[in-house]
């Protein structure tokens, strides 16, 4: 599941075979693929509240996470929007970059058939498809 895999992405140690629902292994922060300071405060986090892997790993993965199919993250997306309860949403791909090839592939085609978002920007640049007017240099006279 994604939790041994952020557990083992984040810490740089393996969790393939970690019993997601048993105590929180013994691991070693000295180990030379270990980010130690995070394997130390995970360590401790699970040693002073009893905590079993599972529940390590609820709190290193990002609130508000979503995971389906396509057709299910464009849902949860439009329901956001609809209510007027968001106006972007910033993405943060567990493996990266193939998360966001993914979400580039399979939601945004399901997002553009619903005509929820964009086939084609107006603009060459950023700031034309914004719609922001290029401000004068400083460094060219006025005339």
């Amino acid at each position: 599941p994604i939790m041994r895999y952020v557990l083992g992405e984040q810490s740089g140690l393996d969790f393939s075979e970690v019993d997601l629902d048993g105590p929180f292994p013994g691991l070693d922060p000295a180990h030379p693929d270990a980010n130690g300071p995070l394997v130390t405060r995970l360590s401790e986090l699970a040693r002073a509240q009893g905590l079993t892997v599972r529940q390590v790993a609820d709190h290193v993965i990002p609130r508000g996470s979503v995971v389906g199919t396509p057709a299910q993250i464009a849902d949860h997306i439009e329901a956001w929007v609809d209510a007027g309860a968001s106006d972007g949403f910033l993405l943060a791909p567990a493996l990266f970059p193939h998360d966001l090839d993914d979400f580039v592939d399979l939601v945004v085609p399901e997002l553009q058939a619903r005509g929820r978002f964009r086939r084609d920007y107006t603009g060459s640049t950023l700031r034309e498809h914004l719609g922001v007017a290029r401000p004068a240099s400083p460094w060219v006279a006025a005339r």
